[in-house]
């Protein structure tokens, strides 16, 4: 049975692995690099307390997927990123952490919120699209070659 909660400190290992496992195909070899950074970046937020949350999804203790809604320094909310073990995919899984994240956002009276989303990443667009994100311009990603899409949602 699939549970869903806040994440913990101490879970920051399975993070990180999982962030591996989530995005391994979409940044290659490079992965490693992008998991440090980003558990670095969530490490800073929460010694700065950071307005914002992560869920997780969990099965039998072990981590399945997760999503991260924020504050940003320009006092924009940001969602993302969102993962989802590849062995736990299309099961709705990721549907319900964005929906706790929407949640969270309304809890706050947060307006509206942003994510990005690589252009090429048609599921997640999708996805997104299903949940009511419009988009609202388009820029160069952290991958040579690509782009990034903006999205907005607005509650």
């Amino acid at each position: 049975m699939i549970k869903y909660r806040s994440f913990k400190e101490k879970e920051l290992d399975q993070i990180f692995s999982l962030y591996v496992e989530g995005y391994s195909d979409l940044y290659g070899k490079s992965v490693q690099e992008h998991a440090t950074q980003f558990v670095a970046l969530f490490q800073t937020a929460l010694k700065e307390d950071v307005e914002g949350d992560m869920f997780v999804a969990e099965e039998n203790n072990v981590l399945i997927g997760f999503a991260v809604i924020h504050k940003e320094p320009t006092n924009e909310w940001k969602f993302g990123p969102i993962v989802v073990h590849p062995s736990f995919q299309r099961r709705g899984i990721g549907s319900y952490l964005l929906q706790m994240c929407i949640k969270f956002a309304q809890s706050k009276q947060i307006q509206q919120f942003y994510l990005k989303v690589h252009e090429h990443n048609q599921a997640a667009i999708n996805l997104y699209k299903k949940f009511g994100f419009s988009t609202t311009n388009v820029f160069p990603s952290d991958l040579e070659g690509k782009n990034y899409l903006k999205m907005l949602y607005s509650l």
